[in-house]
């Protein structure tokens, strides 16, 4: 019986795993029946039997197979920098608070820090969720980010005003050309991982624990100087980001993804969330560390754009981003 806030009673839509498991059974006898009859009638309901099948299994196959394995899985979140991943946990804590914790856990959901890599053993039995946004919105939200917390005066003051720091498009493009590894001595070639993909490759690829160093704002064009190897590229050339990650969270369409997610959630593990605090941080667009700054295509000029799409266009292309500043095209 799903366990809930109001301990509601379980029906066969709230144990949607259950009947799947009922279904393949019933599905697996209809085909050993087929396969001893030599009929041609039973040929049409073995072909009808395989496609059942196969519709039940396909669409979820590794992460259903792995939570049948194991039993009810946790909730998780991969935290990335910049695409409401403080927001998630905070929200997923309220709406997971009666759930069972994993075991050593701290937080009801998961919680996989940014700087920490998913690996196998840090996701068993665990559904995890994670976020993602259009390169270029991710440079200008990290842009406002780092204009908090850096002294306007860092690199002679290329990079920041003081006051309002963020609407100067040129200091923008100072700071990305920049935190990009393409300026001073030995700039980084053309097709190199952007600062976004380095990050993505190193925790979600490469399954590496980040250097701490290279999250100061400081340091941001030697973390992506240090990472050019022609290796790396061809990694997140073949990455899947399924392949660890279950349920990806488009910035642009945060609270329907997420909704979406957690909704998937629930399906697979027959537990209920608490859905209030989602409902009121989605009237309300609460959202956690929010950056100020001016609309993303403000800060673009057609080079720059080009730029970020070549050195980020991993993360173009496997996320459904067309455009610099434009929404994912990925449903």
């Amino acid at each position: 019986e799903p366990i809930s806030y109001k301990q509601s009673r379980a029906t066969p839509r709230d144990c949607p795993l259950a009947v799947m498991v009922i279904q393949m059974l019933v599905l697996a006898l209809l085909l050993a029946s087929c396969i001893a009859a030599d009929s041609s009638c039973s040929e049409g309901l073995c072909e009808i039997a395989l496609v059942q099948l196969k519709t039940i299994i396909v669409p979820d196959t590794q992460a259903t197979l792995e939570f049948m394995e194991h039993g009810r899985p946790h909730l998780g979140v991969k935290h990335m920098s910049k695409t409401g991943g403080s927001e998630m946990i905070t929200l997923l804590n309220s709406m997971a608070a009666n759930l069972e914790m994993p075991p050593g856990a701290l937080y009801a959901p998961v919680y996989i820090r940014e700087q920490d890599a998913l690996v196998a053993e840090r996701k068993v039995n665990t559904f995890m969720i994670s976020g993602v946004r259009n390169p270029c919105e991710w440079y200008v939200s990290l842009y406002s980010f780092e204009s908090l917390s850096t002294d306007s005066s860092f690199h002679s003051g290329d990079f920041f005003d003081d006051g309002n720091r963020t609407t100067n498009k040129t200091k923008f493009e100072n700071w990305l050309r920049w935190a990009l590894g393409g300026t001073g001595d030995d700039p980084v070639g053309p097709d190199a991982l952007g600062l976004m993909s380095t990050r993505y490759w190193e925790t979600l690829v490469a399954q590496s624990d980040a250097k701490i160093d290279y999250y100061d704002g400081h340091e941001l064009d030697r973390y992506v100087k240090n990472n050019t190897a022609q290796s790396q590229i061809d990694a997140m050339s073949s990455w899947n980001p399924s392949s660890l990650v279950d349920c990806w969270v488009h910035d642009e369409r945060y609270y329907d993804e997420l909704e979406a997610c957690l909704l998937k959630y629930e399906q697979l593990s027959g537990l209920l969330l608490e859905w209030t605090p989602f409902e009121i941080d989605r009237g309300q667009h609460m959202r956690a560390n929010p950056s100020v700054h001016q609309p993303c295509s403000y800060y673009y000029s057609p080079d720059l754009a080009a730029l970020v799409r070549r050195r980020d266009r991993h993360m173009f292309e496997k996320f459904g981003y067309d455009t610099c500043c434009g929404p994912s095209l990925a449903r």
